[in-house]
């Protein structure tokens, strides 16, 4: 069985969604005649676990994991949520401190703050490939310093090498905020042109991204999309959850950037025209929302009608998209984000329930639930369709016909994607 190198930073107990992708690859790839090897940060900074995850991986599987000197942590850290109503907001010192780190994160680790890692992982690898040579290489970012241990790596033992993006660098959510330079933005052109033209192929996890990648290099740039396993979905926990409740679901981090406020008004207005809606109602968040979302929640006198669990492991998660009457995806309305699609995409399809898709139309996201017949899909900044879409999907429960009629997402279950990656492999090592 050929051998593969697969550099990520984030992996069980880690949960969140970035570690998902290459945990379900890791699950697969022996049946497609490939044994992967982790090498991952020993004690990484993270703030979500998910103990759920490590059933996925296979016991016997070879995790390497190599300290790391983590200076994340003084940056502020992660976006945290509200519980309720009641939690103060940040504080003017947090504030300053959150900003101040952002611009020396944003302009003077660059990539990021993970190039620390950069030197002692090469160094490490390259002694340890001499011992325990592997066929293929894969980095997955971000963080994007991953993708740079991968290169010097490839430089340094001609070891086919794929790069794999689930987000794309230049174009990625975290520059806003940084404040970063020009300059650095030529740093960070030059490092992002090197990778995907020195790596052997590269993995693009959003078709825009791919076609925008492709432009830019000779070398081939491939289309996996993330998905979801069809064993997350009969392994859910189920939700405990009223049947005579409309209950819209949103699962994930809620980002500032994802907010509609014409959302939470329209929703506000139905509230206050039909008594019926109001006494049915129920808005679940399932993992954390930025402050922007709970000061919108609030001006528009939503909070009664909305329940927080925090963080919760996937298998809990996937139960409530199970027990939800409609799922809430939203997307950055900005063009320069079209390409995002959340991973949840791929689960809410999966597990049949009708999704309400808050973005452009031509946003990656909002094509594939429109190529799936998976839901309805309203702009941001269109109240009157927001409301027209919401009003028919409560109606449809209380008739008892809310149903979603998703048709061909079976490509994106994750064994399936699992042997495209191993075509891609084994194309590099005929």
């Amino acid at each position: 069985m050929k051998r593969v190198l697969i550099i990520v930073y984030y992996w069980p107990p880690t949960g969140g969604s970035g570690v998902q992708r290459w945990v379900k690859f890791a699950k697969h790839l022996r049946s497609f005649g490939w044994e992967p090897v982790i090498f991952t940060p020993d004690k990484p900074f993270v703030t979500e676990r998910d103990e759920s995850l490590l059933k996925d991986i296979p016991s016997d599987i070879e995790v390497i994991r190599h300290p790391v000197f983590e200076i994340s942590k003084y940056f502020g850290g992660a976006p945290t949520a509200p519980t309720s109503s009641a939690q103060a907001k940040p504080s003017l010192f947090s504030k300053i401190k959150k900003t101040v780190g952002n611009y020396v994160r944003g302009n003077y680790f660059i990539p990021d703050p993970r190039i620390l890692w950069l030197r002692p992982s090469v160094k490490f690898l390259t002694k340890y490939l001499k011992q325990n040579p592997v066929d293929a290489i894969v980095s997955s970012g971000p963080p994007h310093s991953l993708h740079l241990i991968a290169k010097q790596l490839k430089e340094k033992t001609g070891t086919p090498w794929v790069a794999d993006f689930r987000d794309p660098w230049l174009e990625i959510l975290n520059f806003h905020g940084f404040s970063t330079s020009p300059s650095v933005i030529a740093k960070h052109t030059a490092l992002f042109k090197g990778v995907i033209n020195t790596a052997d192929a590269t993995i693009a996890a959003h078709p825009s991204v791919q076609e925008s990648f492709q432009l830019q290099t000779k070398q081939p740039v491939h289309l996996i999309t993330n998905g979801y396993d069809i064993a997350d979905i009969q392994a859910a926990i189920p939700a405990q959850v009223e049947n005579s409740k409309f209950n819209m679901v949103f699962v994930g981090i809620f980002y500032g950037i994802l907010n509609s406020s014409l959302f939470w008004e329209a929703i506000q207005e139905l509230l206050k025209e039909n008594t019926a809606f109001s006494k049915q109602l129920t808005i679940t968040f399932v993992g954390k929302a930025q402050q922007q979302v709970m000061d919108d929640l609030q001006k528009y006198e939503l909070l009664p009608y909305c329940e927080f669990t925090g963080y919760v492991n996937h298998n809990i998660a996937v139960g409530y998209e199970k027990a939800a009457d409609v799922l809430l995806l939203f997307t950055p309305s900005k063009p320069e984000f079209k390409y995002v699609i959340p991973g949840k995409v791929f689960e809410y399809m999966a597990v049949n329930k009708p999704v309400l898709c808050v973005a452009e139309g031509d946003n990656d996201s909002a094509q594939i639930i429109k190529q799936a017949n998976a839901g309805a899909i309203v702009s941001p900044k269109d109240k009157a369709g927001i409301k027209a879409a919401i009003l028919k999907l409560y109606q449809a429960h209380q008739s008892g016909t809310v149903t979603s009629v998703s048709s061909g997402y079976e490509k994106y279950e994750r064994k399936a994607q699992t042997e495209v990656l191993a075509n891609i492999l084994n194309q590099l090592n005929k």
